[in-house]
């Protein structure tokens, strides 16, 4: 696969032994390459709304979803769909996914009217275990494994300090009946609840064998927390779930968001620092950002609070995380009851799209998983929606990328929803992409 100049192939851009002016010219290159896309990458301009789902809400019947984290998981099963999603702030929930009759008539519908999931199964609490020694420890990023009939979860900590360094990966054994099983939570070598917990990705099987050794479900989260922890960019290690603890590969790890430039994903510029230690005592700068150079920003409190997607389609594969970064005036808010997400004066969500042939080259060793760097694209806003697109899942039978959007309908009991995007992009017979 031919690679274009952009913001996540560049790899000789920063070598010691770089011109300064073709650096410049790298650099400008870069800035640009935001926004461009060759024929074989998939761009949020692939993507056509359809319609989609309103999560329910009602906390006077106990189900309250409007705690819940930009999270959830979609499957099919003996022809009907299901979605599981956390309820209550600790419990998880399955729901039906009522069918769509006519996609002109969901596609014309507004959000208020698209059909409302229906709960499906009583809920339960996963994750108690780890709210034992993590108070603030909820469940959030969920897995269900309809072979094994095994519910995967993994939660983070609101605010890390100190930082856990326990088990935090959760399976449930036949989560619907009432003979469930709940099993201890485990560790895996490489990952930290807060570096990795919270979502959850899953590969094509044929994909994982021919190029990740048969590993199909990734622990796939990262970005910004409050406290500790936390990491400079997204992350992504790869387990077998049949077998978990053996031998997982991490294929993206950045460094700690408060660590050195190096290790830290790129972000737009759209940013501006207060001094450090200077200005009002209530509105301080952020003793670990670093102001953009030559248009580009190192991430700094970007956060993800969902799923990442993968998508297969002809000879374009990628994975893509939903971002969301603080713009404007960057500074503390200490002493004001609401700090903003990022720190910014407003926010912005983009979409850190990381093809597939970067990823293959971290397996080969070629490539450190930390030097990887996405192509990052805003994603549009979408009309009639509120709220802020969180988490995706793709899929693959119908070509529909799945966005929840957090809060997105409704003035004070904020309601969810999942909306359903369309890939336009062609399809090969083979339903299988040719990585090279």
């Amino acid at each position: 696969m031919t690679l274009s100049p952009r913001l996540s192939n560049n790899k000789n851009a920063f070598t010691a032994t770089a011109l300064p002016l073709l650096l410049l010219g790298v650099f400008s290159c870069i800035a640009h390459a935001q926004t461009s896309k060759s024929r074989n990458q998939i761009g949020v301009n692939d993507f056509t709304l359809i319609g989609g789902y309103v999560v329910p809400h009602d906390r006077r019947a106990s189900l309250d979803t409007s705690r819940s984290p930009g999270n959830f998981y979609f499957y099919r099963q003996n022809d009907r769909a299901f979605l599981w999603m956390v309820v209550n702030g600790t419990s998880v929930m399955r729901f039906l996914v009522p069918p769509v009759t006519s996609t002109a008539e969901a596609e014309d519908a507004p959000a208020r009217q698209w059909p409302v999931l229906i709960p499906d199964s009583a809920p339960f609490e996963p994750y108690s275990e780890v709210l034992e020694k993590v108070g603030d420890a909820g469940p959030s990023g969920l897995f269900y494994d309809a072979k094994a009939d095994r519910l995967w979860v993994s939660g983070r900590a609101g605010y890390a300090a100190p930082v856990y360094h326990g088990p935090w990966l959760s399976a449930t054994d036949h989560p619907t009946s009432p003979d469930r099983i709940i099993r201890s939570p485990m560790s895996i070598e490489g990952t930290t609840m807060q570096g990795n917990g919270g979502g959850f990705v899953e590969l094509p099987l044929h994909t994982a064998i021919r190029f990740f050794g048969g590993r199909t479900l990734g622990l796939a989260s990262g970005g910004y927390q409050p406290g500790q922890g936390s990491l400079a960019g997204p992350s992504l290690t790869l387990i077998n779930p049949s077998q978990p603890s053996e031998q997982p590969l991490t294929l993206l790890r950045y460094g700690a968001f408060n660590g050195t430039m190096k290790t830290r994903e790129f972000r737009p510029d759209d940013y501006t620092l207060r001094p450090k230690n200077v200005g009002p005592k209530d509105t301080p700068g952020i003793s670990w950002a670093e102001p953009p150079r030559e248009g580009i920003g190192r991430w700094f409190a970007s956060s993800i609070k969902g799923n990442p997607a993968w998508i297969e389609s002809g000879d374009a594969t990628t994975l893509a995380y939903f971002v969301t970064r603080g713009t404007g005036d960057i500074f503390y808010k200490r002493h004001q009851k609401v700090q903003t997400e990022g720190f910014g004066v407003a926010q912005k969500t983009a979409v850190y799209f990381y093809d597939a042939d970067d990823l293959i080259d971290v397996v080969k060793g070629s490539i450190g998983h930390n030097s990887v760097h996405a192509r990052i694209e805003d994603w549009p806003i979408t009309p009639g929606i509120g709220g802020v697109p969180r988490g995706a899942q793709f899929d693959a039978s119908r070509r529909e990328l799945l966005v929840v959007y957090e809060r997105a309908l409704g003035k004070t009991e904020r309601q969810h929803v999942i909306a359903r995007f369309r890939l336009e992009l062609p399809m090969l017979a083979t339903e299988e992409t040719d990585l090279e």
